[in-house]
């Protein structure tokens, strides 16, 4: 089974719907969602669009070449990167006591977590 067809059935249940229904919004043959899901067909260019439309999601992770679900989040992603990015860089030019402190909150947050 593909990435495709897995994130397909999962979208599509997530939905609530069966495979007839999901056919019928899309004007295809149920049959075809079947092949879909099966791993045994992909739609064409049209019908990743309409799919895409549908469940809300970027066709790039219906395709599997992509975790992040649309578009918006990874615009999101990227100006979370940017963010760390500048922090981490403006870290060497704080005092060395603003450097500890700082060091002991995020040991602290993690060791909240679980995570160290």
């Amino acid at each position: 089974m593909s990435c495709f067809s897995k994130r397909l059935k999962q979208l599509r249940n997530e939905s609530g719907l069966n495979q007839k229904e999901l056919a019928q919004k899309l004007g295809v043959c149920h049959y075809t969602v079947s092949l879909w899901e099966r791993g045994q067909r992909y739609p064409e260019n049209k019908q990743f669009r309409k799919l895409s439309e549908f469940f809300g999601v970027s066709i790039s992770y219906l395709q599997g070449t992509s975790l992040l679900l649309n578009d918006n989040e990874d615009k999101e992603k990227k100006v979370k990167d940017a963010y760390w990015k500048d922090l981490f860089t403006a870290i060497p030019q704080l005092s060395q006591q603003s450097q500890d402190l700082l060091h002991q909150n995020i040991e602290f947050f993690l060791k909240a977590e679980g995570l160290i």
